[in-house]
């Protein structure tokens, strides 16, 4: 059997090397294993996000853009595992009224997630998602490019908690042709501001 060891790719300086015997695999894997915890750990702050106070009704954030790809629609079938022939067979799109296939609605839901999470707005002040709602109000395509728009429509103080708030956001995931595909709403816990 130790003759028959997979290969294993290692990392040394100066680049990935191949290392068929065992003895040698298992021995650099405990130094790698090693090294990894001896690595220091950066300390991560996030404070990018808006605090409940600076947070005004009718705020408004627009992400940057996101091309979906035929890539996206089949990871996204494999990992969900809705493996509709909507999404997954042209020929039965073409027969479709969308004429082609089309991407998942969790799908845009998901990329217009972390389109609007890239903006920082809820980076290290987001502390709970308390309500979510999605409306799908049109179709996307591989090859539609899309962008988020995120507005603050309510806020309202919470009465057992004085260091966060409750503020709703509805979002609209947009294409490249300024249409509508998915209108979506989110009621999270904000932090404020620390004394």
């Amino acid at each position: 059997m130790l003759g028959l060891a997979r290969p294993l790719l290692i990392l040394v300086s100066g680049g990935w090397k191949i290392r068929n015997n065992l003895s040698t695999q298992l021995s650099n894997l405990g130094e790698l294993r090693r090294r990894a915890l001896q690595m220091p750990v950066p300390k991560t702050t996030y404070n990018k996000g808006i605090v409940y106070e600076d947070l005004t009704i009718g705020d408004e954030f627009v992400s940057a853009s996101r091309t979906i790809t035929e890539s996206d629609i089949w990871l996204f079938a494999c990992w969900s595992g809705d493996q509709n022939p909507l999404h997954m067979d042209e020929e039965f799109g073409k027969k479709s009224p969308f004429g082609t296939r089309i991407a998942h609605g969790l799908l845009t839901v998901c990329i217009g997630t972390g389109l609007a999470n890239q903006t920082l707005i809820f980076e290290g002040t987001s502390m709970a998602l308390l309500n979510s709602s999605s409306k799908y109000t049109g179709v996307v395509r591989a090859g539609d490019t899309l962008r988020v728009v995120v507005r603050v429509t309510d806020k309202k103080d919470t009465k057992k908690y004085q260091d966060r708030g409750i503020v709703t956001f509805d979002w609209t995931v947009y294409n490249q042709r300024d249409e509508s595909v998915c209108e979506s709403q989110w009621i999270l816990m904000i932090r404020r501001r620390e004394v």
